[in-house]
């Protein structure tokens, strides 16, 4: 009897700890992920666009997705860069802001639309190995790309297919011809 009540107990303090680990890691890696915060999402990346890079007119772009219905201020945020070693990381304010051809005032991702994002004449992105990641003002991390490869100076990029998907996997990822500002086909 004293046997089946200890177990009885093991298994009880087995259950409690791991409700406890699983409710701790649901609500602490929530907040540490800033998905509270915002569901937009980098969805397409000009790595390597024709041209030679740096040249005047060869433009790397980022673009923002928000798949909400309600309208999202990225004017706090940064995107890093990572290739290799090295990381640089600008704020959103140092880029270019675009929707339908037309430079932007604001830094808003309209309700389920997009905003496209370049630095004018520099090359900032890495052809090869490069990751990405959107970060609040606070450095949290709301979104990551893979690494990502573009060798051929053409119009493909890499981009979540379906728009805005996040499974956080690279398999959210296709290299497919461009559609900036619009949805990835």
């Amino acid at each position: 009897m004293w046997t089946r009540l200890r177990r009885a107990r093991h298994w009880s303090l087995m259950v409690a700890t791991a409700l406890a680990i699983l409710t701790a890691t649901t609500l602490f890696g929530a907040i540490s992920l800033g998905q509270a915060e915002t569901d937009v999402v980098i969805n397409e990346v000009e790595l390597n666009p024709n041209g030679r890079d740096g040249q005047r007119g060869v433009e790397e772009w980022i673009e923002l997705f928000n798949p909400t219905d309600k309208a999202s201020d990225v004017g706090k945020y940064k995107l890093e860069t990572q290739a290799g070693y090295e990381t640089l990381t600008q704020p959103i304010t140092a880029f270019i802001a675009t929707r339908d051809g037309e430079v932007l005032e604001t830094l808003t991702v309209p309700a389920n639309g997009y905003l496209v994002l370049h630095l004018e004449g520099e090359q900032w992105l890495d052809n090869r190995d490069e990751a990405l990641r959107l970060l609040n003002s606070d450095d949290v991390v709301l979104d990551r790309t893979p690494e990502l490869i573009d060798t051929d100076n053409d119009d493909r990029t890499w981009q979540r297919v379906p728009n805005g998907q996040d499974t956080d996997t690279a398999i959210d990822w296709r290299f497919r011809t461009a559609s900036r500002g619009e949805a990835n086909r």
